[in-house]
């Protein structure tokens, strides 16, 4: 027959009616009639006639569901119920080769991207990835876990060229890259060369240089390059240096160095990007780092980046005020931002953990930890934890104040239902594994009360400061609480105590070294005493006292120093007889001084080795260093800062306390407090 023109026959549906259409075998597709066939030739399978007889379609080629029809799942591709195989008479799910998928060498062209601290969406990422590779073909982006992202590239040694840098930065985050293959762990929390870009304000330009920022970064991490603007010293808010940190380092906020003419400096640091957890994690939102605050700094990054600039490995600003005297050290606390730097190490949503330094004085280097504990006590657990984990971790002076909101003790409340053994289990179990103890404390027992009328009113203690071993064995500190006025809690104030005390005399084996020592004994000891033996032999030792401290004062104070002075005139003494060797004088004063040289080292190795096993009682052991901070403790807590005189005023200072302390005043005060006259 031959092909008709025009407009083609509509499809005719399957139905129980006869129609011209597909045998079973033909996969339910509908097959054009003999008019709409695009060959002339006939065929006997197209004009078979469907009768009631023929097998039923949808048997044999169901139709499919909307889901399948949207998601081109093919009933091939559908899983299977298959039994388990038995071994060694275990139910097993046992896999051959045929269940084996070959990946041949798909994965030797896959890198790993893992941005630090962040998980962003993977279409942003795929546009990032395609904008800054764009030049190298890639085959897929996917997402291998949270922060870390898989992509194939169709060469391998595409993959091989991008790898060689092993950070690049996405939104200024640093995002590190390795090959990867499948059964690999990328490890970020040993990474010690995380690049990140900091920060320093106001540095006077004159420190600009290689060697200069060289030094000051070098307090941070290893510097590797300096930027455009502060290469070509096109911008003079700050310098700005890429440095390579650790995981587990510290980032310090500001640096202390000593300049050309050797004032001490203090330079503030700023991060544009740096750790604020304990540990890094690609992709753990609790570990956020900090992002920069202006653009400028994004488009230095992106546009003016200079090459590594190979800046050396080795640390300006605002000096240091003026020091205040160690008057003002004794009566004020901890109060004074010019003798106290702080640096918030962590925090949370109970605690504030802060890393502090003196600047007067002895430097000293202590940690305070500040504390809100919640209502609840199942979310006050998060506190316990915390507090346990940040003791775990320190080794120096450490305390720990603030509004725990739980009682330590059976008696710390008054009024309301009373305290219970299982209320302050947690709290009391925190402490004692942290091996804290309270530091004494002068002023009201109750901390809290809910200012409610009489028979109704709520006293407890609530508020408290606790420290460590080595905060008593190293600091003179009392906590003074103070009338709470307005608040419902009484402020509590760390104070420092000069507990000033006459030195015990201790005999010095160096003093046997002078040939007077023998005489001053013998002296003493001819004189005629009576008594009892040991009343003779207490008498005669603190005849001797008086004069071997006057020996100690005049041939051994400064021993030390004695032996530098004397080292240093030797060597002047010796470059002297090299350009005057006939000279008698210059002879006889070098024998003279090595002499005396060899006796006063002797003197200090001496007085060394009592030194040494004095700190070895103090603080060789732990049980001696408990011993002695118990008994520091002890001596604070019997010391008295503050006293009420016989007006009803409090008095605080050594001087004003031992004045109501003398025997008339403190009788007036007593006998008024009684009620007598």
């Amino acid at each position: 027959m031959s092909r008709r023109r025009g407009r083609p026959r509509k499809k005719t549906t399957l139905s129980k009616s006869p129609t011209i259409g597909s045998t079973p075998n033909s996969g339910g597709d509908v097959i054009p009639t003999e008019e709409e066939s695009p060959t002339p030739q006939k065929s006997p399978i197209n004009d078979e006639i469907l009768t009631e007889a023929t097998p039923d379609l949808k048997e044999e080629n169901p139709q499919q569901t909307y889901a399948e029809a949207v998601t081109g799942i093919a009933n091939k591709d559908k899983l299977q119920f298959i039994p388990a195989t038995e071994v060694n008479g275990m139910l097993v799910a046992k896999l051959t080769k045929e269940d084996v998928i070959e990946s041949k060498d798909y994965w030797n062209s896959t890198l790993v991207c893992c941005i630090l601290g962040a998980n962003p969406p993977i279409e942003v990422v795929k546009g990032f990835i395609n904008r800054v590779w764009k030049s190298y073909p890639m085959d897929d982006i996917s997402v291998l876990k949270e922060g870390q992202f898989l992509v194939t590239f169709r060469k391998e040694e595409d993959m091989k060229e991008i790898v060689k840098r092993r950070y690049y930065f996405f939104d200024n985050k640093p995002m590190y890259i390795q090959q990867w293959k499948p059964g690999m762990k990328v490890i970020t929390e040993e990474l010690t060369d995380i690049p990140i870009w900091i920060q320093l304000p106001d540095l006077d330009v004159k420190y600009w240089s290689l060697s200069g920022l060289s030094k000051l970064c070098s307090r941070i991490g290893k510097p590797v390059k300096r930027d455009k603007a502060t290469a070509t010293k096109t911008k003079y808010a700050y310098a700005r240096i890429q440095v390579e940190v650790s995981v587990h380092q510290e980032f310090p906020h500001e640096i202390i160095f000593v300049d050309e003419e050797d004032k001490v400096v203090s330079q503030k640091v700023e991060y544009e990007w740096k750790k604020e957890g304990k540990k890094l994690t690609a992709g753990q939102s609790k570990l956020a780092w900090r992002p920069k605050r202006t653009k400028q700094i994004n488009e230095v990054e992106r546009n003016q980046m200079v090459e590594h600039e190979n800046l050396l490995e080795v640390q300006e600003g605002n000096q240091v005020k003026d020091q205040p005297s160690n008057s003002q050290k004794d009566e004020e606390g901890f109060t004074e931002p010019n003798r106290l730097k702080v640096n918030i190490m962590e925090a949370g949503e109970q605690w504030v953990h802060c890393k502090c330094g003196t600047v007067d004085g002895e430097p000293k280097i202590f940690f305070i930890t500040f504390i809100y504990g919640h209502n609840d006590p199942v979310k006050r657990r998060d506190l316990w934890l915390a507090i346990k984990k940040i003791a775990i971790s320190n080794t120096l002076s450490w305390c720990i104040v603030g509004d725990f909101n739980s009682v330590l003790e059976m008696d710390d409340r008054v009024g309301g239902n009373p305290v219970t053994w299982d209320e302050t289990q947690e709290f009391k179990q925190c402490v004692q594994m942290c091996g804290l103890e309270e530091i004494p404390a002068e002023g009201a027992k109750f901390t809290w009360s809910n200012k409610q009328g009489p028979g109704r009113r709520i006293f407890s203690k609530i508020d408290r400061a606790l420290a460590n071993i080595e905060w008593f064995n190293e600091m003179d500190t009392k906590v003074l609480i103070k009338v709470e006025g307005l608040s419902d809690h009484s402020p509590l104030l760390i104070k420092n105590c000069s507990m000033k005390s006459n030195f015990s005399f201790k005999f010095c084996d160096m003093w046997t070294l002078d040939p007077s020592f023998p005489k001053i004994v013998k002296q003493n000891w001819s004189k005629e005493v009576q008594g009892r033996y040991m009343y003779k032999l207490v008498t005669y030792l603190k005849g001797i006292k008086g004069q071997l401290r006057q020996l100690n004062k005049d041939k051994f104070s400064n021993i030390f120093l004695q032996c530098n002075v004397l080292r240093e005139e030797l060597q002047q003494t010796q470059e002297a007889i090299k350009n005057n060797m006939d000279s008698i004088a210059l002879i006889t004063k070098e024998r003279d001084l090595i002499r005396e040289l060899n006796w006063k080292m002797k003197a200090a190795r001496l007085l060394k080795f009592q030194q040494i096993k004095q700190e070895w009682v103090l603080e060789g052991d732990k049980d001696s260093r408990l011993f002695h901070a118990w008994i520091k403790k002890r001596r604070l807590k019997n010391y008295i800062n503050t006293i009420k005189n016989s007006k009803g005023q409090i008095v605080e200072g050594n001087e004003k306390v031992a004045q109501v302390m003398g025997p008339r005043p403190l009788r007036d005060t007593l006998c008024q407090e009684s009620g007598e006259s």
